[in-house]
């Protein structure tokens, strides 16, 4: 009887954790890329910790829409972006994307996604992608918008078409395009496709000094994809989880936080068994431009503030009814 009773306590235990836990929302990008499956390691880790969070994930197109969705979309607390979209919204002309950029915080740093440029056998270096028909991702997608920096900042004019992932390598496999870029952390599993060696599609050095000023210089090393023999030189952007910029007295900032608290003292468990990019994930290199959360800054410090704390819900909170 007494066992019985110890097993009942624990099926109700486990019950009310999941149907009371904080519900929180990750934007993350397509399934099979880099930031989804980040996502994906963060929900699974918050359900093995059982602390009362749970992580829902929301697929999107990438980066520009995560940020979006933190500014303004009810349910999604987290996104993960790269670091050139808050220096593109911070300078744009455009006063809602400054407001924007405002409005949108770090939480952590993540990893170096590299930009990959693959190509026809034709196309040796960057410049010979003029007047040619190149993949450059959907709008939402940080691929899109960094490439479309990089070849703004080298004066290149292709045919742009807006598509990525599967779609993309599949049409330059059957040469209707001549490259496609991919901002994303080495390996992609999208380029262990063996067609790629068999085409003999290949990627492209990005070496150029206009791009190399302000992107982080990285290297795609020999042999991480089977048709590729030499390292390439290329460029990178720092990936980040990011947050809105919530009040210390709302509910949301606390549960950003208390999320965060667990991914410090906890990061062992990500190390293990999440991506293999945990392994070179330091969540104190903060990124310039960037400003980490108060609601963070707070709870990693351990002054999160009580769960059982009045809310004052007047003139402040209204800000927020659209989150």
């Amino acid at each position: 009887m007494r066992y019985f009773t110890q097993i009942l306590f624990f099926l109700i235990s486990l019950i009310s954790n999941n149907l009371f836990a904080d519900q929180i929302g990750i934007a993350t990008g397509r399934e099979g890329g880099s930031y989804f499956a980040i996502g994906g390691n963060l929900q699974e880790f918050a359900r093995a910790l059982n602390q009362g969070i749970d992580i829902n994930i929301h697929r999107t197109e990438g980066a520009i829409e995560n940020t979006t969705h933190v500014y303004k979309t009810h349910g999604i607390q987290l996104g993960l972006a790269q670091t050139d979209v808050l220096a593109f919204l911070k300078t744009s002309q455009n006063d809602e994307f400054k407001r924007l950029a405002s409005k949108i915080k770090l939480v952590f740093p993540l990893f170096i996604s590299q930009l990959h440029v693959l190509a026809n056998d034709k196309i040796i270096t960057l410049s010979d992608l003029k007047g040619r028909t190149v993949a450059i991702d959907s709008p939402g997608s940080g691929t899109h918008l960094t490439t479309k920096v990089v070849l703004d900042f080298l004066k290149i004019t292709p045919v742009f078409v807006e598509k990525g992932g599967k779609e993309a390598l599949n049409d330059l496999l059957e040469g209707k395009i001549d490259a496609m870029f991919y901002n994303v952390t080495a390996p992609a599993n999208l380029f262990t496709d063996k067609r790629i060696g068999e085409r003999h599609l290949h990627l492209l050095p990005v070496i150029e000094k206009e791009v190399t000023d302000s992107y982080i210089v990285t290297t795609i090393p020999a042999n991480t994809y089977p048709w590729q023999q030499t390292e390439i030189k290329t460029v990178g952007n720092k990936a980040v989880l990011m947050t809105y910029d919530y009040p210390l007295n709302h509910p949301k900032c606390q549960q950003v936080g208390r999320f965060a608290k667990m991914v410090q003292d906890n990061q062992g468990w990500l190390k293990e068994k999440g991506h293999n990019v945990w392994k070179t994930i330091n969540l104190d290199e903060i990124p310039n431009g960037w400003e980490r959360s108060l609601c963070v800054i707070n709870a990693l410090k351990g002054n999160n503030v009580s769960q059982d704390i009045k809310i004052q819900l007047y003139d402040e909170i209204g800000k927020f009814n659209q989150k």
